[in-house]
């Protein structure tokens, strides 16, 4: 099942493999290729205004998580946007970057023991079955799976995000929020 701890894991294991900060890592085999060209995992100057300002239940503003730069969360922490985000999708359903063996095995159940997610909406809506797959959560329906990954900051005012993709109808979806009551927003989508 999902675990933040378990990406810082595996970005610590690449530091130490490749001898290099996993920041520049990231920047050097994803961001970059991929043209995300605003985003982060800790702060940088062009973050300066860009920020956008969480605001709680109770509608009182926070203050935006954001790690000094010598500091980074892989599993929790990424700054982006709504444009760079939806670049990942659209590269990560395109299987850009990733042998033929991969490309199929990263969208298959993975092997091990799997969550247990239990569909809360109608039974019109909800998947035949919930899978865990490389990073993303499969949703099993008659036309296809579709992949989902949300993301929450737990603090007071935490921002709330959603993305899926459709791999056969070749759509998705990227919902950034800056309220701990986004999911009211992208539960619908």
């Amino acid at each position: 099942a999902y675990a933040g701890e378990g990406y810082d894991y595996a970005a610590r294991f690449a530091e130490r493999k490749l001898g290099r900060n996993f920041e520049d890592l990231a920047q050097e085999m994803v961001f970059g290729p991929v043209g995300m060209r605003s985003t982060s995992y800790s702060r940088r100057g062009w973050m300066s205004g860009r920020l956008a300002v969480p605001l709680d239940s109770a509608g009182r503003w926070g203050e935006p998580q954001v790690e000094d730069s010598s500091h980074w969360n892989a599993g929790n922490n990424l700054i982006t946007t709504a444009g760079d985000y939806a670049r990942f999708v659209v590269s990560v359903m395109r299987g850009e970057g990733l042998t033929p063996a991969l490309d199929a095995e990263r969208l298959q159940p993975a092997r091990g023991p799997q969550m247990n997610g239990r569909c809360q909406a109608t039974p019109a809506v909800c998947p035949r079955a919930i899978s865990q797959a490389l990073g993303w959560v499969r949703l099993d329906y008659a036309a296809g799976p579709v992949f989902l990954h949300t993301g929450l900051n737990g603090r007071p005012g935490g921002e709330r995000t959603v993305a899926y993709f459709d791999p056969v109808r070749r759509r998705g979806v990227v919902v950034l929020t800056s309220g701990s009551n986004g999911v009211r927003l992208y539960a619908d989508v």
